[in-house]
């Protein structure tokens, strides 16, 4: 049987995570992928399917993105730092997903309909479908079926009516819950996880435990009329930093809200970058506090806050 389980554990796709970038073909980085059920479910027979482990191009990029089809020549191509650090299940399902674009793709339909919104295109409920059918198979609960719908160019909304298409059962007390590790790593690695903070053009430096490091270079349309760069624009990274090295000690069920801020204005900043470094601890147990310096690249120290954060559940 294709579904067969080794030692008391669902078969799962063995992944290389030490390739460089490059091309390659898809068994050199999945090399037991023929054995999964969902390339039938998916190709219709062996034999489409290993034309496609044959031949399909694979490319390795070092670059910050997930897995991808180039709707031009069905391309599949992998972030390496996604391939490197990301959760074996995860990998396992995006692969799928995007196998089913590859078929797409050869059938000659438009992958990326640019009219429909993301959720509802009829080529990614088809993708997500086969992914859903492969994460239950594999053991996923509906919950984690509806975390991996998460993605962060999507709405709480869209999540939702995508999980709602995919009959993906939904506890709507904790519908929409942000996986923090998985949500840092991505950032760690420089991918546009948040839409605020690619607004900005924030980098992140460093994140660990209770500890965050954000870099904001200085733009004109942060000056105001006196020259200087606004000072809310400021005290949003900091407190955006705070909230950062908080999601370090929160769980998977956890969210935090800024209940408190306390901004001073040592000094004023017109160029070059800011550095905001924050530090967060938990206190009576349904809180986290934390405070931030924010400092020019010259060392001037331009602000300092102080938050306080209600964790929610």
């Amino acid at each position: 049987m294709l579904d067969k389980v080794f030692e008391g554990k669902v078969y799962m796709i063995k992944i290389n995570r030490q390739l460089e970038p490059g091309e390659y073909k898809i068994t050199d980085i999945f090399p037991n992928i023929r054995m999964s059920p969902a390339l039938i479910d998916i190709f219709g027979s062996k034999e489409a399917a290993e034309d496609i482990l044959q031949n399909n191009k694979v490319h390795i990029i070092d670059r910050p993105y997930y897995m991808f089809v180039d709707d031009d020549d069905g391309t599949v191509y992998i972030s390496q730092n996604h391939l490197q650090t990301s959760p074996k299940e995860i990998l396992h399902l995006d692969i799928i997903h995007e196998l089913v674009h590859v078929k797409q793709h050869k059938d000659g339909r438009e992958l990326f309909d640019r009219t429909v919104s993301y959720v509802d295109r009829c080529t990614e409920i088809e993708a997500y479908a086969v992914t859903v059918k492969e994460a239950r198979r594999i053991g996923f609960t509906e919950d984690q079926i509806v975390r991996y719908l998460q993605v962060e160019w999507i709405t709480p909304g869209e999540q939702l009516r995508l999980a709602k298409s995919l009959n993906v059962s939904i506890d709507h007390a904790s519908a929409f819950v942000m996986d923090y590790e998985i949500y840092l790593r991505r950032l760690r690695s420089g991918e546009p996880a948040n839409p605020f903070l690619k607004f900005l053009g924030t980098l992140s430096d460093e994140i660990k435990k209770g500890f965050a490091r954000f870099r904001l270079p200085i733009r004109n349309d942060f000056i105001q009329i006196n020259g200087t760069v606004q000072d809310g624009l400021i005290s949003a990274l900091a407190v955006e930093t705070i909230s950062h090295a908080g999601m370090t000690l929160l769980s998977a069920n956890e969210r935090i809200t800024c209940v408190e801020m306390k901004n001073d204005f040592p000094a004023t900043v017109s160029d070059g970058s800011l550095i905001a470094e924050a530090r967060a601890y938990k206190v009576e147990g349904s809180r986290i506090s934390g405070e931030c310096i924010v400092q020019s690249d010259k060392d001037t120290t331009i602000c300092r806050t102080e938050a306080s954060f209600l964790i929610r559940n």
